[in-house]
């Protein structure tokens, strides 16, 4: 089942990459005075485990002239929002695919991990879903696609 996992965690990752910056970017000093965040409690992975994996497609209300199956891609904003506020409220711990990858390979998680993933990078994602993200500063992981054509998708704009 963890194979099952790490697989499919694989396949969704593979069309990220990371493009280097020309701009540097400036880290600050870490400084003896820095407040400690509390460690972490872990579950180590054996050969299963459980790990909720929310994949989203769009958040908001589909357009009328969507049929009935399309519309099922949609969760309404106020569902998102109170999937948000269970997160938040029940102290799960939000994973990019990237963290989640990098856990698995130590063979340990959080223990109330959960992942967040939205597909083929809609607009709603930066009109909705990322304002509400960061209002209940919770991490997710966009997939964007690279050939698209047309609709309502993310662009350089």
């Amino acid at each position: 089942m963890a194979r099952f996992f790490i697989i499919i965690l694989f396949i969704l990752s593979s069309g990220c990459t990371l493009v280097p910056s020309d701009d540097p970017v400036e880290v600050p000093e870490k400084t003896n005075d820095s407040v400690m965040e509390p460690e972490e409690s872990f579950v180590y992975i054996e050969d299963s485990f459980f790990l909720p994996i929310l994949a989203l497609h769009h958040v908001g209300n589909p357009p009328a002239n969507l049929s009935d199956s399309a519309k099922t891609w949609y969760t309404s904003e106020e569902k998102f929002e109170n999937i948000l506020r269970i997160i938040q409220d029940n102290d799960y711990t939000a994973l990019t695919s990237t963290e989640l990858l990098n856990f698995l390979a130590q063979k340990k998680l959080p223990e109330k991990s959960i992942v967040l993933t939205f597909d083929d990078g809609a607009k709603d994602f930066y009109e909705v879903v990322f304002p509400l993200l960061q209002k209940y500063n919770i991490k997710a992981t966009m997939h964007i696609m690279t050939g698209v054509r047309g609709g309502d998708w993310l662009s350089a704009e």
